[in-house]
């Protein structure tokens, strides 16, 4: 029966099973040696791990629903992988839906038919017959881009998790094994970035997300005069998380759903840049038809029409994206190919110039 030790602390967990090994991600992966009857803290889990040639885990994140959260994981991660492929890189993407809501897998799975009969992530959290992380992989019709599926199930997974008193939250942190994020010859698993969609709440999904992530996304709707409304509280959950998990960085606040013909817009992208400055990301999302339609049509932008404005913004996203995380990871070349990847009829500049 596997046991809970939970600390007064609102984020001090320690997940371990005293009669079989389970899967725990490498960042927070116990020593082959440690006190009895006790695993080691997630301080020191985290003065364990290791940025050498392992996977960037890049959560996505915001407590608020219709922010483009989805929208932006599928639709980077293909252009991570186009961008990669320009770059004769050749990135390999893995997209972890944590959302009970499923729209990204509704739309990056291979065969929306099968996708009631497929393993997701709620069989790593099953209780009595758990599945590794690397179990629930599936492919995606998009090469070099895999999925780690969600289902409604995860809505029954969620109460299990949670352990009244004091606040706490026991989270089962086994999203991930050394299979999945580590780099080996084999190159079975040599992920260069893993996307965690997240749900629209402060629940435990997105906490847990954020606890395996090197980065985290915040994308935010330049079309709402409401857009800041309750951000100090997700600031101030993330920065009590960052006590525990040292090494969680902020990638940027992402503009999206911008239009700057409008007042709302113009004011909204004024706001944002003098709150938060240079943790504004340098690419924003435009408000796009083409978007919306290729969300209707399960596709990715760049499936339907990557010659479109939205398929330019996130091409430039991944372009930044990488260079933020990827390229900067020890051992990677620094020298970038200035890529000509846009649409032919406009310029770049044009193109992010809603």
């Amino acid at each position: 029966m596997p046991i809970f030790n939970i600390d007064i602390s609102i984020y001090m967990v320690y997940f371990y099973n005293k009669s079989s090994p389970i899967s725990i991600p490498h960042k927070f992966a116990f020593p082959s040696v440690f006190p009895p009857g006790r695993p080691p803290l997630l301080e020191e889990q985290n003065a364990m791990a290791s940025p050498h040639n392992r996977a960037i885990v890049l959560s996505v994140v915001n407590h608020k629903g219709g922010v483009g959260k989805t929208t932006t994981v599928i639709n980077l991660a293909h252009a991570l992988v186009r961008y990669g492929k320009r770059q004769h890189r050749d990135y390999r993407v893995l997209v972890i839906d944590s959302d009970p809501q499923s729209n990204a897998t509704s739309i990056l799975f291979p065969n929306v038919q099968d996708i009631t009969r497929a393993p997701t992530l709620a069989n790593v959290y099953n209780e009595r017959n758990p599945l590794s992380i690397t179990q629930v992989i599936t492919r995606t019709e998009i090469m070099n881009l895999d999925l780690i599926p969600s289902s409604i199930s995860l809505f029954d997974v969620e109460p299990n998790l949670n352990v009244s008193g004091l606040g706490a939250q026991a989270l089962r942190i086994a999203m991930f094994d050394d299979a999945l994020l580590e780099h080996t010859e084999d190159g079975a698993f040599n992920y260069d970035l893993v996307l965690i969609d997240t749900p629209p709440n402060l629940g435990v999904f997105m906490l847990n997300s954020l606890m395996v992530s090197d980065f985290y996304l915040i994308p935010i709707d330049c079309g709402s005069y409401f857009a800041l409304e309750g951000m100090q509280t997700l600031e101030s959950r993330i920065q009590q998380l960052k006590k525990i998990c040292k090494n969680l960085r902020l990638l940027g606040y992402l503009p999206t759903i911008l239009d700057n013909r409008t007042k709302v817009g113009q004011a909204s992208l004024s706001r944002l840049r003098d709150l938060y400055r240079e943790m504004i990301m340098e690419t924003t999302i435009g408000i796009n038809t083409d978007l919306e339609k290729a969300s209707f049509s399960r596709k990715t932008i760049f499936d339907y029409n990557a010659m479109s404005k939205g398929a330019v913004h996130y091409y430039a996203l991944a372009r930044e994206v990488a260079r933020k995380c990827i390229e900067t990871k020890p051992g990677n070349h620094t020298d970038i190919e200035e890529d000509e990847d846009l649409p032919a009829h406009e310029s770049e500049q044009e193109a992010l110039a809603v």
